[in-house]
């Protein structure tokens, strides 16, 4: 993989996840930044999330973005090889969500 990119869909800013779900997904992300988070900082339109490697598996990572993708479709996602995380939108209502998933 060298770059995974998803651009949104709608900018209607809904999850289409249930409540269960929803508590599933944002536990994920919450795993993500306890075991490989580096850094997170703001970059035009949303969040960078600057990951260490060597304690996830690229397959999760990328399966997780993907999934993201499909649930929050105003989302625009990138997982590049580096391995970052971009996470914009062009709808200003995301910034919250944004600046949650990435620890901001």
């Amino acid at each position: 993989m060298t770059e995974m990119v998803f651009s949104h869909r709608h900018l209607d800013v809904v999850c289409e996840l249930s409540g269960s779900e929803l508590r599933e997904r944002g536990d994920e992300w919450l795993s993500l930044r306890d075991t490989a988070l580096a850094a997170s900082e703001r970059i035009p339109g949303g969040a960078r999330m600057r990951l260490r490697m060597g304690r996830l598996q690229q397959d999760e990572l990328e399966a997780l973005v993907r999934r993201e993708s499909e649930c929050c479709g105003f989302l625009d996602l990138k997982l590049t090889i580096e391995p970052d995380i971009e996470i914009t939108s062009p709808v200003a209502e995301a910034a919250s969500l944004i600046e949650a998933i990435a620890g901001l």
